[in-house]
């Protein structure tokens, strides 16, 4: 029982130090390079035959508009702008690239996670630019989409491409993520940590917009992580419920981040700022779960 506290702690931590070091924001440019990593090193054990497309990952997507459409409607209704905005924001946010690597530290199926995200990051791509004129009012424009179209190319096309490469040279690197997946682990908590500081950052950055609308878009980030959690449970009969809950409640923050900060306002980017608390909280829970079950087998 001891190493599943220790990896519960060693999530944790990274989220509070992130409070006392912002101005490691500047680091932020290592997390994609973190993600390259530890995509590449989950692509290794990857048997390409297992790449199916389901029909729970496109209910995921459908899930995902949904949700994003319903939480601007109604904090519109009662909230105001700003926080009909940063709802929005949280809610269109496709699955985060390193929901895979989550899955796969928790020996989930890592090839629907990666079906789950390259269709749902495809899908938000091609509606945005419709879907943003709505929300804020003005057009956003084609860029958009070439923009996520280069960032899941660096973070997901350049390690499937390099994990193949090394899987033809030397077939035996199939073993090698069950290897290195302590490593992996260490890289997940520091690109929380960076994370962290910059999530924090923004915040302080936000602090003289008054804490009521502050408090209420953390709220709302909230209420969304554990609606879309919760609502991936229920998106497929099989044994899937754990990955359709990651896909579904694990977002690509930074994305959405530079969205709303390039297209809105700096307070519509404080919904996908305070996701990322949330989304890791619950992570760190599950990895502490998996492992004491995985003791527990052991012992």
């Amino acid at each position: 029982m001891f190493k599943p506290f220790l990896r519960t702690i060693a999530m944790v931590t990274p989220l509070v130090l992130g409070a006392f070091f912002p101005e490691c924001n500047s680091w932020t440019w290592l997390i994609k390079w973190c993600l390259i990593v530890m995509v590449f090193i989950t692509f290794l054990g990857i048997r390409w035959k297992e790449f199916t497309l389901r029909t729970a990952n496109i209910y995921i997507v459908l899930v995902n508009l949904a949700v994003a459409l319903i939480a601007w409607l109604v904090c519109r209704q009662w909230g105001g702008m700003e926080l009909s905005e940063a709802a929005f924001f949280v809610g269109i946010m496709p699955t985060a690239t390193s929901s895979p690597v989550i899955i796969s530290l928790m020996g989930g199926n890592v090839a629907f996670m990666l079906v789950s995200l390259l269709l749902g990051s495809a899908v938000i791509c091609a509606v945005l630019p419709f879907l943003m004129p709505i929300v804020i009012g003005q057009s956003a424009g084609w860029e958009i989409s070439w923009q996520m179209a280069q960032n899941i190319f660096l973070v997901m096309g350049l390690p499937f491409i390099v994990a193949w490469l090394v899987r033809r040279i030397h077939p035996q690197s199939i073993t090698w993520p069950a290897k290195l997946k302590d490593f992996s682990f260490g890289l997940w908590v520091f690109a929380l940590f960076i994370i962290s500081a910059h999530a924090f950052h923004d915040i302080q950055q936000q602090s003289n917009q008054g804490d009521a609308i502050i408090w209420q878009i953390g709220i709302v980030s909230l209420l969304l992580c554990i609606v879309n959690f919760w609502l991936g449970r229920f998106l497929t009969r099989g044994n899937l419920k754990h990955e359709c809950s990651q896909a579904l409640g694990q977002k690509n923050t930074t994305f959405c981040m530079y969205l709303a900060l390039v297209y809105a306002s700096p307070l519509a980017a404080l919904g996908p700022t305070f996701y990322v608390f949330w989304q890791n909280l619950w992570n760190a829970w599950q990895l502490y779960r998996h492992s004491s079950k995985q003791s527990k087998r052991n012992t």
